[in-house]
């Protein structure tokens, strides 16, 4: 699915890219995430779908070490609610390997059931998920 990807944003932590053929954000996490970088990766995430006016997200933290459970109460009640009016339909997450970023991952699903998102293993079931909803 992936086709010419347009360069968003990138830090150390995050690097952001929009699909336009497919009309998806891509985000790319890696590392400790703290959570400014998280805060600051997500901001920057709602920033290029309101550019692009793009309902789809796929979030990739298979590289994540660690947990931001502390970040998803700020992510369910401030980020989603923005990125949902922003457009914001559909989110693909790709599960992370590590243990503390499943528990993560799996308390901010728990805390954010107002839209419609799956959680995949790898990239080319998201990106076919994503196809699926459009």
């Amino acid at each position: 699915m992936t086709s010419e990807l347009v360069l968003f944003y990138q830090d150390d932590f995050c690097r952001i890219e929009y699909d336009q053929a497919n009309k998806v954000v891509i985000s790319t996490r890696n590392g400790y995430p703290s959570d400014e970088k998280l805060k600051k990766s997500l901001n920057q995430s709602l920033a290029c779908i309101q550019k692009y006016k793009c309902p789809n997200i796929i979030s990739d933290t298979r590289k994540v070490k660690g947990t931001w459970t502390s970040a998803n109460e700020w992510i369910a009640k401030d980020w989603f609610p923005r990125a949902i009016q922003a457009g914001l339909k559909n989110i693909a997450f790709i599960y992370p390997p590590d243990i503390f970023g499943q528990f993560a991952l799996q308390d901010l699903i728990k805390k954010t059931p107002h839209y419609t998102s799956q959680v995949f293993k790898d990239m080319p079931s998201a990106e076919s998920w994503i196809k699926s909803v459009q």
